[in-house]
């Protein structure tokens, strides 16, 4: 409801972005009934609503065959792939530093780790992608860039790291957090005492019990990985969402800005929901009635 407002709010009239300033008054006329311009707010709602029930989300003018829904069924998978991936990259780095760090705390590594992180959190998408880009495509060419295929192999590593690496350093912290939380408990004390590797006290005894702030982080944090993989794909010309989204909102094409900003907002909502049920999974104390 908020963006339907503030699209309509905004000045300017989409018609002369969809059609240019040349296009004859019938035609100018067309457009406007077709997207609905002609009635008041609360028709164009219910239009918006509409499309919602049906599932097309509504249709493009000015032909009405495409409709919102099949434009994000086609862009909305490769998002998604860079969004997870980016998440995975994040996971793989920020884990095994925050656990080193915490086990070395006070030492370099600790320092090194932590500084990292900070790095990962001060450095933002515009200034990472376009040097990632410089270093190790234009420079080095060990990996595909935007002028490749996204099919390419490795296409999706650039994308993925750059995407990864502010999560990176926010995992990576709470990792080290959790994990000095959780050294000094009994049951560490006692699974050494038991005679386990190290590696079996830290993973399966530390790790897991440490896991429930770092997976509540993961989710909160779901919804900005898919707005940073929105401007990642535009960096590293990767079709999805982004390509979507940004061309509809400097064409000032309703449906589809409203369509796409409704189906990332679904989207952070079931992976919250998949966040708590994953609580139960890592933690057997913790269950839903």
């Amino acid at each position: 409801m908020l963006v339907f407002l503030l699209i309509h709010v905004i000045p300017g009239d989409p018609v002369d972005n969809l059609l240019g300033e040349h296009a004859t008054a019938e035609d100018r006329a067309k457009m406007r009934e077709c997207m609905g311009l002609d009635l008041g707010m609360a028709d164009q709602f219910g239009r918006f609503l509409g499309g919602i029930t049906d599932g097309t989300l509504g249709r493009i003018c000015p032909s009405k065959r495409v409709t919102v829904t099949s434009l994000i069924a086609r862009a909305f998978p490769r998002t998604l792939e860079l969004a997870f991936a980016g998440m995975a990259m994040a996971l793989l780095m920020a884990l095994p530093l925050g656990i080193a760090a915490a086990l070395r705390r006070g030492s370099g590594l600790d320092a090194g780790a932590m500084g990292l992180s900070l790095v990962g959190l001060s450095v933002p998408y515009m200034v990472l992608g376009p040097v990632l880009i410089m270093v190790f495509y234009v420079k080095l060419g060990w990996l595909p860039g935007p002028a490749d295929p996204p099919s390419a192999r490795g296409a999706l590593v650039l994308p993925a790291f750059a995407l990864g690496l502010h999560l990176m350093a926010i995992l990576s912290r709470m990792t080290r957090s959790s994990m000095l939380d959780v050294l000094g408990e009994d049951y560490m004390r006692t699974a050494r005492a038991k005679g386990l590797t190290p590696t079996t006290v830290i993973v399966k005894h530390g790790l897991r019990n440490a896991l429930i702030p770092i997976i509540t982080i993961v989710g909160i944090q779901f919804g900005g990985v898919l707005s940073g993989a929105i401007l990642i794909e535009k960096i590293f010309a990767r079709p999805g969402m982004g390509t979507l989204l940004i061309d509809a909102i400097s064409e000032r094409n309703y449906p589809v800005i409203q369509g796409c900003v409704l189906c990332i907002a679904v989207t952070y909502v079931l992976v919250n929901l998949l966040v708590d049920i994953a609580y139960g999974l890592v933690d057997p104390r913790i269950r839903v009635n």
